[in-house]
């Protein structure tokens, strides 16, 4: 699903009809049930960058996904598996599908989607694939699919929780020191979560400058800051670099 996304950024699909032709009969076969919060966040991603409402059912799915299995502490581990009943989407019930265009009653979105699911049942992980989970989350916002705020609430505890004394974030927990990667994750995610809740994203946060500060003494783009070797996961750094200032304009 990755390669997907980064033909769409490319716009390969308006070049390439073959390319295009594969990636619409692959949309709507992604199945987030077995589980994978990589690929489900990385779905919400191509179906937003892509552009066409046909595949929204697609994107539903894979955020009611990620909201299902969130760690009651806000954060997202690897993979679990969901019952089949758990994702179905409601407006496939509807005698009359509609796609694209703007409610007449003036409203823009959906109501939020509320959890279904005992937060005990889900489990706690990374800031790794945390940081997909609210990526693709943040797609299905801006989608028209939001999910409810205590998603957000409890994820934005997560993040806040796990930052270092220095601005830093680690794979996982509180740490003295932390790498280049993970702290772009948790500066990303913090910005989301905060505008999501309906804050301002940077100017007036004192957690995220402090991990800005934390990225702007180490600022690279030939090596991965506090990495060794200094060239461990790469291009995951300069994708989260590069979410960093897309995030943040």
């Amino acid at each position: 699903t990755i390669a997907a996304l980064a033909l769409v950024h490319a716009g390969a699909h308006k070049k390439f009809p073959d390319f295009d032709a594969r990636l619409r009969a692959y949309l709507p076969a992604i199945d987030p049930r077995p589980g994978d919060i990589y690929q489900a966040g990385i779905a919400c991603m191509t179906v937003e960058a892509y552009g066409d409402p046909s595949f929204l059912p697609t994107l539903r799915a894979a955020a009611r996904y990620i909201l299902e299995v969130q760690g009651p502490e806000g954060s997202w581990t690897y993979s679990r598996s969901l019952a089949a009943d758990v994702l179905r989407d409601p407006a496939e019930d509807r005698v009359i599908q509609v796609s694209g265009g703007s409610p007449l009653d003036g409203s823009e979105a959906a109501p939020p989607t509320a959890r279904v699911t005992s937060w005990k049942d889900g489990v706690d992980g990374d800031n790794s694939v945390s940081q997909y989970a609210i990526l693709g989350l943040q797609a299905a916002s801006r989608s028209g699919a939001p999910v409810a705020p205590d998603a957000w609430q409890r994820a934005l505890a997560s993040f806040q929780s796990r930052q270092g004394g220095d601005g830093n974030w680690n794979y996982h927990a509180k740490t003295a020191s932390g790498y280049g990667s993970m702290t772009c994750a948790g500066i990303c995610s913090l910005a989301i979560t905060r505008h999501e809740l309906g804050e301002k994203a940077a100017e007036s946060n004192a957690a995220i400058e402090k991990g800005l500060v934390w990225l702007g003494k180490r600022f690279s783009v030939s090596t991965h800051p506090e990495t060794t070797p200094p060239e461990r996961w790469f291009f995951y750094y300069l994708y989260s670099l590069e979410r960093v200032g897309r995030v943040l304009g």
